[in-house]
């Protein structure tokens, strides 16, 4: 893309259309509606609101598949990962399932069941110091053994908060001071879906949200539902 292109004036347009992100994720309400922002990505080219809709699918939890199988889980993830050119919007993804793969090997640790099928660049190491605190990747992801205390804990909202604002923080900070661009608005899209998660949980179902968090992981859809 050269500078000055009318695709870098589209991003620019968009960009400036949508209202800032906040720093942190735990704010009271979304810096843009849902149906506003969906106006907004409606204004990309064909091929580039593909690959935000294809992300999504991964990212929403409003768009997951219950009913899918562990291949079929497995194998939508590894196409993505395979198949998009963007490698902003491969990495958005990566962490997403390195999260949820870390989250299902606690969880199963904890309960003492069979460790979730995954892909993961992580599982060997996990599977190598699944009895370690921080499954061996402590350096990694330093918020590991806070989130399995609060998992044996039952403590969601705080579990909830530590997973939410970390991924918030690493989306931020490969935002930070990137210019109008179609990876400028994979990471709006990805920092808004977790804004959305956190304004819209409810907390009188805090069990069945923390329930749906584990779940949702690489692996576990068939053998809890």
């Amino acid at each position: 893309m050269t500078p000055g292109s009318t695709e870098q004036w589209s991003y620019t347009f968009l960009m400036s259309s949508l209202p800032p992100m906040p720093p942190r994720f735990d704010v009271a309400r979304l810096p843009i509606s849902a149906a506003a922002l969906e106006e907004r990505l409606s204004r990309l080219a064909e091929q580039d609101l593909r690959l935000v809709e294809q992300m999504r699918d991964l990212l929403f939890w409003d768009r997951m598949d219950l009913a899918a199988t562990d291949e079929e889980v497995l194998g939508r993830w590894k196409t993505f990962l395979n198949t998009a050119r963007n490698g902003v919007a491969r990495e958005i993804v990566s962490l997403r399932m390195d999260v949820r793969t870390i989250v299902a090997a606690l969880r199963s640790r904890r309960r003492g069941l069979p460790l979730p099928a995954s892909f993961s660049p992580w599982m060997p190491t996990i599977r190598r110091n699944l009895g370690e605190p921080s499954l061996g990747l402590g350096t990694r992801f330093p918020w590991i053994a806070t989130l399995d205390r609060y998992l044996a804990e039952g403590n969601v909202d705080d579990a909830d908060r530590l997973l939410l604002g970390n991924i918030y923080e690493q989306w931020s900070r490969l935002a930070a001071g990137r210019p109008a661009s179609l990876e400028a608005v994979l990471l709006y899209v990805a920092r808004w879906d977790v804004i959305h998660r956190f304004v819209s949980r409810d907390r009188q179902r805090g069990e069945q949200r923390m329930e749906l968090l584990v779940t949702e992981a690489i692996g576990d859809y068939r053998r809890l539902f």
